[in-house]
């Protein structure tokens, strides 16, 4: 008996969340669905971090997971951040 009250919740809830918030669940992309993001696009990604290795002085390797069930781990070098004390 209560289970179409809650269904019925949960879809005005999404739909009120669509329409009134920036962030909402539709906006999200797996990052295999990123693949095809023209090279120097900026776009922001919801990710775990899954692990962090210095590579040397100036580079890190991090290895992250999106939120979707795939168990492919992604990998990332970046720069690091040197302040000039």
């Amino acid at each position: 008996m209560e289970k179409p009250i809650l269904k019925s919740i949960l879809d005005w809830s999404s739909l009120y969340l669509q329409q009134s918030s920036c962030i909402h669940k539709t906006n999200y992309f797996t990052l295999r669905e990123c693949q095809s993001v023209p090279e120097k696009k900026e776009i922001d990604l919801l990710v775990k971090v899954v692990k962090v290795v210095e590579k040397d002085d100036f580079q890190l390797e991090i290895k992250v997971k999106d939120l979707s069930n795939d168990p492919y781990q992604w990998q990332m070098i970046v720069n690091k951040l040197h302040s000039s004390h």
